[in-house]
């Protein structure tokens, strides 16, 4: 009888696991697509194993953080803070809920297709192939100027691609350039972690640096310094420090030495080509640090902070951030969100939802870092030391942007954070187990 309960149990678990890999694989490009399959895996993986859901206390600060939103969402619909503003539907606040709840689910649900290091490094390659039409998209819209937006199913999938700005920043089947680099920086530490895997084949090593390579100047071509901070932060998670010194200082004296004994033979041919992001050379090397207005970020956060400190218990509610700053009068631009995202749920839903929110995750990442980091860089450890750089890049990129509002990257970023929950639970239940092989040899001894 527990056999036959057991086998139940996991073939739709099993069929769940199949359904995961074809939504993260369709995620970037057909997002309904992903969806749909996300959710149905999903569906079955929290019906076969809700009983547990309340027994893992990682989980109890999102049920505090729901219950919070909530109370946020019946505060500001009894008393909404734009009431005067007639294109302001005070359905909005209760619309953002969508970008936490559920994605809080999947936290939880989505950590059974990830429990084990073959599961996670099936995740990895199923990120990669989906990372496929993303290449392709900005290949595609960088070189060959093929425009957009393309669309089908009645507008239910659509690739953007929209000309190249006057920055000739790309971004590909993505709205938005942030969002593509977010994407594509995101995906590095992975493409990084299969190369330096023993392969076993000189052509299969090729393809994934190559692979690799396409991707890192992807997203350098997305004009993103978040991006382009974002790639080479990836670096000592997989190949230390040192080695990340030296290969920064050889591209710096072949940049260098290429200028200085072929100047016009090289620049003409990077113009032609394309090949240099002059743009985002500018935006790093040519601001004019002594103006305000070349770093807008700072009067963002100062504003918002302020906003926070009016109402700092249960926020302002969802979708109000671009008209409060408006209305203000005291911001120097027209600023959609906070460019924080713990500022920004401190503004739409209180400082203590954000402060729960920010320090579990903050938690569950150094926990993990703990456990990964110190273990020699080898074939076991390499996909694990990925899925944490990907994560580190997930949290720090939201400290200066918000690319999580575009369902792909807030579904990828709870992802991660379940993939992280699985690293930690699996090294923990290896210590035990060490720890009680240790304690048998003992008793063995002693007997």
């Amino acid at each position: 009888m527990h056999k036959t309960n057991k086998q139940t149990i996991f073939k739709p678990l099993k069929l769940g696991n199949l359904l995961f890999c074809l939504g993260i694989i369709f995620l970037p490009s057909a997002l309904i697509v992903g969806g749909l399959f996300l959710l149905i895996a999903l569906i079955i993986s929290v019906s076969k194993t809700n009983r547990l859901i309340f027994n893992d206390k990682w989980n109890y600060p999102f049920f505090l953080s729901t219950g919070l939103l909530i109370l946020s969402c019946i505060k500001n619909t009894i008393t909404p803070s734009l009431s005067n503003i007639a294109e302001w539907n005070v359905t909005s606040v209760w619309v953002n809920l969508f970008n936490l709840i559920p994605l809080f689910l999947c936290f939880w649900g989505f950590q059974e297709f990830l429990k084990s290091k073959k599961q996670r490094n099936l995740f990895v390659c199923c990120l990669l192939i989906g990372n496929i039409p993303v290449i392709f998209s900005c290949i595609a819209q960088y070189w060959f100027n093929w425009y957009g937006p393309f669309e089908t199913l009645n507008g239910m999938i659509i690739w953007f691609q929209k000309p190249l700005p006057a920055s000739k920043a790309i971004s590909g089947l993505f709205s938005n350039p942030n969002y593509a680099g977010f994407w594509l920086s995101s995906m590095f530490p992975f493409s990084l972690a299969l190369f330096l895997k023993k392969n076993g084949s000189i052509l299969k090593s090729i393809i994934l640096f190559l692979n690799a390579l396409f991707i890192f100047y992807l997203a350098i071509l997305s004009n993103s310094r978040n991006a382009l901070i974002a790639v080479f932060s990836s670096f000592p998670f997989l190949i230390g420090f040192k080695i990340l010194c030296f290969i920064l200082i050889t591209l710096l004296m072949i940049l260098i030495i290429s200028i200085y004994f072929m100047p016009s033979t090289s620049l003409g041919i990077v113009s032609q080509f394309k090949l240099i992001p002059y743009k985002l050379i500018e935006k790093i090397f040519f601001n004019e640090f002594g103006q305000i207005q070349n770093f807008p970020r700072i009067d963002i956060y100062a504003k918002t902070i302020t906003f926070i400190s009016q109402k700092p218990w249960l926020g302002w509610g969802g979708s109000t951030f671009a008209y409060i700053y408006i209305l203000s009068k005291e911001g120097t631009i027209n600023a959609q969100h906070s460019h924080n995202l713990s500022l920004q749920l401190a503004f739409d839903f209180g400082l203590p939802l954000s402060i729960i929110l920010t320090t579990t995750i903050l938690i569950l990442f150094i926990k993990v870092s703990r456990k990964i980091i110190p273990i020699k860089k080898n074939n076991e450890s390499y996909i694990d030391k990925s899925l944490l750089a990907s994560s580190f890049i997930a949290i720090s990129f939201h400290l200066l942007d918000i690319p999580y509002y575009d369902a792909r990257v807030s579904i990828l970023t709870w992802t991660l954070f379940a993939s992280l929950k699985c690293i930690l639970d699996e090294k923990i239940e290896t210590s035990k187990l060490d720890s009680d092989n240790q304690i048998g040899k003992f008793k063995n001894y002693i007997n």
